[in-house]
């Protein structure tokens, strides 16, 4: 199969040229679901410091595995830090893996790169509380980090990271029963602005899994949160 490379009209489009003309490539939101098998909860402070940099300080990381009935508490900085609190509470993360897609890639020449074993079928997932009147509520961002980031971070090669704001109350619940492990799998459903050729729009059959391209040129991407819902484990019956 020849490569197929675009050209870049602006941060919305590109044009693949094929054979009967134009083909559009667009930035359109699409639904993508996430399952998580292995949450992990953590106590997160970040310090917003007077030179305007912000830092994370892990206060404290925290499994269900090994926290059974262990209720989330809210505990206070020392009293130096807290006129430079950015935010503090309970965070969600772990690896996300992407049940109805497949995610692929456009290079900053153009060159499209496909999906394979392996790549981009995860994404590193943060889900983070929020104030209830907050503007980022249900919202979030897709992030692809580059050679250069992993790099940096020293892994083997680039990756996405998924980024959630939900409500302090919805975040607190979820983190309790996180904690009791009455939770065993939690599942995301979210809107994504992603590209996808107009054929392939068209023409795809439900039901199936489709193939979705981030923009190398722009490295987050908006996400609506549609769904968060989770399954409890069940006695064997006897």
């Amino acid at each position: 199969m020849p490569d197929i490379k675009l050209e870049r009209i602006n941060d919305h489009l590109y044009h693949e040229t094929g054979e009967r003309g134009k083909i559009k490539w667009e930035k359109k939101p699409e639904l993508l679901n996430i399952k998580i098998t292995d949450v992990k909860v953590e106590l997160c402070l970040s310090i917003n410091k007077p030179s305007e940099t912000s830092i994370n300080k892990l206060v404290s990381s925290i499994t269900a595995e090994n926290n059974v009935n262990k209720k989330p508490e809210k505990l206070l900085p020392d009293k130096g830090d807290i006129e430079h609190i950015d935010s503090f509470g309970w965070h969600i993360s772990e690896t996300g893996h992407f049940t109805n897609s497949k995610i692929g890639l456009i290079r900053k020449d153009g060159k499209v790169i496909k999906w394979h074993s392996g790549d981009f079928n995860f994404a590193e997932i943060s889900i983070k509380p929020v104030l209830e009147t907050d503007k980022d509520k249900g919202t979030g961002w897709l992030f692809y980090m580059d050679d250069e980031i992993a790099k940096i971070e020293r892994r083997s090669k680039s990756y996405l990271a998924l980024e959630l704001f939900i409500s302090e109350k919805t975040s607190e619940k979820l983190c309790y029963e996180i904690l009791s492990k009455s939770l065993t799998e939690l599942n995301i459903r979210v809107d994504v602005d992603v590209f996808m050729s107009e054929a392939e729009r068209m023409l795809r059959p439900p039901n199936i899994i489709n193939q979705y391209f981030l923009d190398e040129q722009n490295s987050k991407f908006n996400v609506r949160i549609l769904e968060i819902w989770a399954s409890r484990p069940t006695k064997n019956r006897q």
